[in-house]
């Protein structure tokens, strides 16, 4: 398990995320648990709802397309923001980490978001860390 910072130096390394100021970062951090995974652990099933999001850290994961995917991709948003469907299986094909968003935290993310017609991770997360509300929230846990 790794503490905040390395969670925000994690987060920081993101593509979609470039841009996110520290401030911003560390709250977010503070929103996402952390899960080690195994080499051939199923970690999406198709055709199931979407009830996390995963942001992977370290290791290579492949979806029922083929597709590798692997540190800084994004997996799970779109579906949790439109509470669709997982649209394919997600395997890992080696052990690795990633930080997880259940759909709770989600939910709570998305209504301090809403207003994004296509959000993307860093649109969404963006926005999210933006408003009156968070700016309290991080006053009052000494962020500001």
């Amino acid at each position: 398990m790794f503490r905040k910072r390395g969670r925000v130096h994690e987060l920081a390394s993101i593509p979609e995320l470039h841009g996110c100021g520290r401030r911003k970062l560390e709250f977010l951090a503070t929103q996402v648990d952390e899960l080690q995974f195994e080499r051939g652990q199923l970690m999406k099933t198709a055709g199931r709802p979407c009830t996390e999001l995963l942001i992977v850290i370290s290791g290579e994961l492949m979806n029922g397309e083929g597709r590798l995917l692997g540190a800084g991709s994004v997996i799970g948003a779109e579906e949790m923001w439109e509470r669709r469907l997982e649209p394919t299986s997600v395997r890992a094909m080696t052990a690795g980490r990633a930080l997880t968003m259940g759909h709770g935290q989600f939910r709570a993310w998305k209504a301090l978001a809403s207003g994004i017609r296509q959000p993307s991770a860093k649109s969404y997360f963006d926005r999210a860390l933006d408003t009156p509300r968070q700016r309290r929230i991080a006053a009052d846990v000494g962020m500001s």
